[in-house]
């Protein structure tokens, strides 16, 4: 890896081990960007303070997580140990109880999309072979997003982005190993 920077160890799960400036600071360009446009989106959401903290450490989290688990340095870390990426994985039933801490009223919704995410991701996660597992993996965070935008929740716009980046962040960008990809021939 070029220009590569000693990650500390507390920051291993974002970043893994080592990674590269671009990397670093496309994550958190990205992370900050998803703040600001949930928080823009939720101006006449009815929330109060705590709410707000809690959706913008939520949209942080989530929208740089989609971009941190595309990274090589990330998907080497997590790829190390398999119990590492079970416990990454079941982890991720905390931010769904924290969107519905702040969405209180869209618990339901949020409890669906999330079992489908979860059980998305366990599932493209235990395909061994790259292929498969990459369209498996688009696949399911696909469906699982025109779904959330087509069955008739009413959900409102900070809730909506913040599930769509839970469908790509587990299903497709953590879970597809991609960088196990090699070239393959089309049989014609």
């Amino acid at each position: 890896m070029e220009n590569t920077i000693q990650i500390p160890k507390f920051l291993h799960e974002v970043h893994g081990e080592q990674s590269n400036w671009t990397d670093i600071l496309t994550v958190h360009i990205l992370a900050g960007i998803t703040v600001m446009a949930t928080l823009f989106a939720a101006v006449n959401a009815d929330l109060v303070l705590w709410q707000l903290v809690l959706l913008s450490i939520l949209a942080y989290d989530l929208g740089g997580g989609v971009l941190a688990n595309f990274t090589y340095s990330t998907k080497w870390y997590y790829d190390q140990s398999t119990l590492r990426r079970l416990v990454f994985l079941s982890l991720h039933v905390l931010q769904p109880l924290l969107m519905m801490l702040v969405f209180p009223a869209y618990w339901m919704a949020i409890a669906a999309f999330s079992v489908y995410t979860l059980v998305a991701s366990f599932l493209t996660n235990s395909i061994t072979r790259p292929q498969q597992q990459l369209l498996i993996g688009v696949f399911l965070s696909l469906t699982g997003i025109i779904a959330l935008h087509t069955i008739p929740f009413a959900l409102n716009t900070p809730l909506q982005l913040l599930l769509n980046l839970f469908l790509l962040k587990l299903p497709l960008s953590f879970s597809v190993r991609w960088y196990r990809l090699k070239k393959f021939k089309v049989v014609k």
